[in-house]
């Protein structure tokens, strides 16, 4: 919420009232949602570790129905994403209990859910 006003703030001072008052009334955001912000911004290694493992994940799925790739290789990547979204979950958790903030079952749920949806091209990653 105070980055929210904050930003409606500074869009008011530059003049864009029209802009302020749009940020000024978004809802506040989910916990999952909340949480998967906060695990993005602040855990860059493991969300690009997180996003390196779907990725090949991917290819590796591409390349067996394409014929060109060996069950192993499947294998492998999907044990490496299956640990990467492991302790991505974790950490989503821990910043979640360092917050206080109760996940409810149903809401972790969620979380291991979105994790079957492939990133965006234009997700940013770490540096």
């Amino acid at each position: 919420m105070r980055g929210r006003n904050e930003l409606a703030k500074k869009q008011r001072t530059q003049g864009d009232r029209e802009a302020a008052d749009g940020v000024r009334v978004l809802k506040k955001p989910s916990r999952v949602a909340w949480s998967l912000n906060q695990f993005s911004a602040r855990g860059a290694k493991l969300r690009d570790e997180l996003l390196d493992a779907g990725e090949a994940l991917r290819e590796a799925q591409e390349r067996l129905v394409a014929g060109e790739g060996e069950s192993a290789d499947l294998r492998e990547a999907s044990s490496r994403e299956r640990e990467a979204v492991s302790a991505a979950l974790a950490a989503v958790e821990a910043r979640a209990d360092v917050r206080r903030l109760v996940l409810a079952p149903a809401e972790g749920g969620r979380l291991r859910r979105r994790r079957a949806r492939p990133p965006h091209p234009e997700l940013p990653r770490g540096s």
